[in-house]
């Protein structure tokens, strides 16, 4: 009883019963033989350190207390991301932003874990994912990297799995989301878009030039047959002369508002036929 006679708590015996407890936990947690895996992982199961048995699926499983042990590996698929430093083709240094998703296959987790034991991560998976996609980087131009990039992701994923899968590793899916070059080289690119543009904007302003020209061209030599017809017309037919400076002559007329000008040139003023009195 945690109670004296008097009905007060004694603060010694309430931690003794505690304590008591944690202790009962611990023995239940050391000694329990019974072990659960969860949803989504599968269990490696070791006697004193050596892998036994085969893997365990999900569910409930039994062990030795103590000498046994269960460990639970994640078969679901994860991801991580990482900054890879790489050279181009053209020798142009890349920094290249990639995320991996990547699982485990489980019938294959008890090999895994006897050839490199649980850091499979850092020993297979992620200097396999790099060294192939700086390969695949280097077999490109910088220009070509950045409008190529479903190719080396594509290329890298098959690369990465022919290589993996063997050992019970599967990448499902690889993406480039960043790729940065020096501020030298992103200058340098710009300044060839500007000359491509000026180059371009260049030669479109000599065809249109060349085509008003020869439009001009053909606009007058129009003209001029246009008036060696018209020459040759009133050159042969004195009457159609005489129509033309009537013709002109009326035009003239229809515009004037009946007020003479302050300066007058002869050969400048029309004549009109004037009617005699009677």
């Amino acid at each position: 009883m945690i109670f004296n006679k008097d009905g007060e708590v004694e603060l010694g015996r309430l931690v003794s019963v505690g304590v008591l407890g944690i202790i009962v936990l611990i023995g239940l947690f050391l000694f329990s033989p019974v072990t659960f895996v969860d949803t989504g992982h599968v269990g490696v199961k070791k006697r004193a350190g050596q892998i036994v048995g085969d893997v365990l699926g999900e569910g409930t499983h039994f062990k030795i207390p103590v000498i046994e042990g269960i460990e639970e590996v994640n078969i679901k698929t994860a991801s991580y991301t990482q900054t890879l430093n790489a050279l181009t083709s053209d020798l142009q240094g890349a920094s290249v932003v990639i995320t991996v998703n990547y699982n485990l296959e489980a019938s294959k987790v008890i090999d895994i874990y006897r050839k490199v034991g649980s850091n499979w991560f850092d020993i297979i998976l992620t200097p396999i994912v790099e060294s192939t996609l700086k390969q695949k980087i280097g077999a490109m131009g910088a220009v070509e990297l950045n409008s190529n990039r479903l190719v080396v992701v594509a290329d890298s994923k098959a690369a990465v799995n022919e290589k993996l899968n063997k050992q019970g590793i599967n990448v499902t899916n690889i993406e480039i989301t960043q790729v940065d070059f020096s501020e030298a080289f992103k200058q340098a690119a710009q300044d060839k878009v500007t000359a491509i543009q000026l180059a371009e904007k260049a030669q479109n302003d000599t065809v249109r030039i060349r085509e008003e020209s020869a439009q001009r061209l053909i606009q007058a030599e129009s003209d001029a047959k246009s008036l060696a017809i018209k020459g040759a017309a009133l050159a042969s037919n004195p009457k159609l002369v005489e129509y033309e400076r009537l013709k002109v002559e009326m035009e003239w007329a229809s515009k004037w508002n009946g007020q003479l000008p302050v300066t007058m040139l002869q050969s400048a003023m029309p004549t009109f036929p004037v009617g005699t009195s009677k």
